[in-house]
């Protein structure tokens, strides 16, 4: 076996790999898009658009209030009539392999969207060709290597997966496929379950001595040129 194959994936971060721990993803996801332009991809969350809109939830509106500008784009119609119905005009209906190419950015935010596309190095492209230097590119897929779609899988015979869903994703995978768009990864971390039920509240709890088992993975990268090559870790 050729060893070459299965080199390490670096990560170019100044924390130490022992940090890799779960967080809140809309807690880090804010803090990213603060005084930022952001574009938002998938930013319609539809089909329950109006029911995050109704109860606070909405990712969207909540980058409005910290962002200095945010435009999202969503491939539903049905999600972004919904939006503006809400009064909600910072969007339209767009692809994803498509991106609009009339402005520049500082953050592209693109939560459980690469796992739908049928190309999703289209979407990276055009990610090169719409950011300013030093943009960040955030990333969130559901984790190939979950406990609890693993233990289904495993002892129960079902593959647990959205029907929308074309591909898995792996930290190393993730990475492997964005580095061939010249982006390179500056932070890794898993998304723990925001919910108070007691089956999630013992996830959390095992997720944090094994976060890697998480249902979600989330990643940040930058184009290659703005990326220091030290410090970083591998894994």
């Amino acid at each position: 076996m050729n060893n070459t194959y299965y080199s390490k994936t670096r990560i170019f971060s100044q924390r130490p790999k022992g940090n890799t721990r779960c967080v809140a993803k809309e807690t880090y996801i804010l803090e990213k898009c603060k005084n930022k332009n952001v574009l938002h991809v998938g930013c319609s969350s539809w089909p329950s658009t109006e029911y995050e809109i109704q109860t606070n939830l909405l990712l969207h509106k909540k980058i409005e209030c910290v962002a200095s500008t945010v435009w999202g784009i969503d491939i539903s119609e049905e999600g972004i009539s919904c939006l503006r119905n809400y009064g909600i005009e910072t969007v339209s209906i767009g692809n994803a392999e498509n991106l609009p190419m009339d402005r520049q950015y500082d953050v592209i935010v693109a939560g459980d969207v690469l796992e739908h596309l049928s190309n999703p190095g289209l979407f990276l492209d055009g990610v090169q060709k719409i950011t300013v230097p030093s943009a960040s590119l955030i990333v969130t897929a559901p984790n190939a290597f979950t406990l609890s779609r693993s233990l289904k899988h495993w002892f129960g015979g079902k593959e647990i997966v959205h029907e929308e869903h074309t591909c898995y994703f792996s930290a190393k995978t993730l990475a492997a496929l964005c580095a061939r768009y010249d982006f390179l990864p500056t932070d890794l971390r898993y998304v723990s379950n925001a919910n108070r039920t007691l089956c999630a509240t013992i996830k959390r709890s095992f997720q944090s001595v094994c976060p890697m088992a998480a249902s979600q993975l989330l990643m940040t990268f930058m184009k290659s040129d703005d990326v220091p090559p030290l410090p970083y870790y591998e894994i």
